[in-house]
C-alpha cells in the first residue's frame, strides 16, 4: 500500500499468530531483555513500543528520566493498535501524532509526580487515538479501493507504479 513509515521509533516483541481477543491476529507476545533493547533504542529515537508484560516490568524511576527527556515507553497488546501511531500519512495526522505523544508524556508526568492533574486529558488521550485510528483505516481503504478499481478496469495499463494507480483511482 506505500505507506510511509515514520522513523522515531522502535518495536520489540514478537507478533503472535492470535490475538489478545478470539477474533485478532498479531497479539504481542513478551521478550527478554527489555530494559537493555530500551536503553539502546531510546538512545537514539523517542518511542519505544513494547509487549505489556514486558512495560510492567520496568522500574517508574527508569522510565520517569526518559519522560524528561521527551522520550516515551508505549505497552502494547496487540500490534493492529501501533498503525495509526507509526505510519506518516499527511501533515494533519502527523499532528495529531505529535500531539498525542506529548499528550502521553504529560498524563505519566502527572500521575507519577506530585503535580497538578489534567482531568481531561486521560479522555483527550483516547480521542487523539480514536481519531487517528478512523483516519488511518480510511486512507488504507482508499489505497486498497484504487487498487481494486485498477485491477477492475479492463483497459488499465498493465505496467504502472503505485503512485499512478492512486493518483488515478482514488
Amino acid at each position: 500500500l506505500r505507506l510511509p513509515l515514520c522513523i522515531d521509533f522502535g518495536i520489540t516483541g514478537a507478533p503472535w499468530t492470535k490475538g489478545v481477543r478470539k477474533d485478532q491476529v498479531g497479539g504481542s507476545v513478551i521478550i527478554g531483555g527489555h530494559r537493555k533493547k530500551t536503553e539502546k533504542v531510546l538512545l537514539y529515537l523517542r518511542l519505544m513500543y513494547m509487549p505489556l508484560q514486558n512495560y510492567k516490568d520496568l522500574e517508574t524511576e527508569f522510565l520517569m528520566g526518559y519522560w524528561q527527556r521527551g522520550k516515551d515507553v508505549i505497552a502494547v497488546t496487540h500490534f493492529a493498535d501501533l498503525m495509526p501511531e507509526v505510519v506518516f500519512l499527511d501533515d494533519e495526522h502527523n499532528r495529531l501524532r505529535e500531539e498525542l505523544i506529548e499528550m502521553r508524556i504529560k498524563f505519566k508526568n502527572e500521575k507519577y509526580y506530585a503535580g497538578k492533574k489534567n482531568p481531561g486529558l486521560k479522555e483527550n488521550i483516547i480521542k487523539t487515538k480514536l481519531e487517528m485510528r478512523k483516519y488511518a483505516e480510511t486512507q488504507i481503504l482508499k489505497r486498497v479501493n484504487a487498487i481494486r478499481r485498477y485491477l477492475l478496469d479492463p483497459g488499465r495499463e498493465k505496467y504502472i507504479s503505485h503512485e499512478q494507480i492512486f493518483n488515478k483511482y482514488i
